[in-house]
């Protein structure tokens, strides 16, 4: 169960706000991500760091970074600059930028002279801002996976025929371990269809709990001293663990009265 998306708005690199939306669990979270979308990049990588920024000062700053397409690729260029990240994961990323930009065909005059334009990839429309490819053209990717200080997930379909598999053979070749690799058979470069979604979230959970410190621990279940025994968590107010006889469960109270409705 997961609470209502938030939306968040924070001070932008060039003065404007921009926006962001924040999905909680219901209960705790153990760590906060950072989440690049696919080509939503009318911000640059001072946004992406200002994000960050947003997280720690308000909330914790991100342990795990994950980007999807051009989005991995700026969290690549940013992972050395967030020392509280422990993890990273790229989806369908190109190992450099001059490979995607290809794609962009007469549309990169345009984004040259009037700093923006939208372009269709993989049969949908982005909007590309020229802040973006310069802030990415400055970088070598490869050159900042090798010094990467986190573990590294790099995740991609075999027949992604926006950003060919070659692409993550050479952002895997260039990272130091720890580093994993998963192969979506079948997904296309938006992963549009649920099951391949699902299971790519199904994985980058599980692979990164290894690396995530848990910031909200909570106390263990109490013993079975009695036919039902209640005990604070140590989360929140109202979150508390209920044992009846060899059965446990958690109690909580509604979000709108200071619980998480996690119970």
């Amino acid at each position: 169960m997961a609470r209502a998306p938030q939306r968040v708005t924070f001070t932008g690199s060039l003065g404007s706000a921009l926006a962001g939306r924040l999905d909680l669990p219901a209960g705790p979270p153990r760590a906060y991500a950072l989440f690049a979308h696919c080509f939503t990049c009318s911000k640059n990588l001072d946004d992406l760091r200002l994000a960050a920024a947003c997280l720690r000062d308000n909330l914790s700053a991100p342990q795990l970074l994950i980007g999807h397409s051009l989005g991995g690729a700026a969290v690549l260029a940013v992972a050395a600059d967030l020392p509280e990240v422990n993890a990273v994961v790229t989806i369908g990323a190109p190992a450099d930028v001059g490979h995607i930009t290809r794609l962009f065909g007469p549309q990169l005059p345009v984004i040259e002279q009037q700093g923006r334009a939208i372009v269709e990839i993989a049969g949908r429309s982005f909007t590309i801002r020229r802040e973006l490819l310069d802030d990415l053209s400055a970088h070598s990717i490869e050159e900042r996976v090798s010094g990467l200080h986190a573990a590294l997930l790099v995740v991609h379909s075999p027949i992604d025929n926006t950003v060919g598999i070659d692409n993550a053979a050479r952002i895997y070749a260039a990272a130091r371990h720890p580093k994993s690799f998963l192969s979506i058979p079948g997904a296309d470069h938006l992963l549009t269809r649920a099951s391949d979604a699902v299971y790519a979230a199904r994985v980058v959970g599980s692979w990164a709990d290894r690396f995530l410190v848990d910031e909200h621990q909570s106390a263990p279940a109490p013993a079975p001293t009695a036919p039902v025994v209640v005990a604070e968590t140590g989360q929140g107010t109202f979150l508390n663990h209920v044992v009846v006889g060899q059965h446990r469960f958690l109690a909580d109270e509604p979000v709108d009265v200071g619980g998480f409705d996690a119970g």
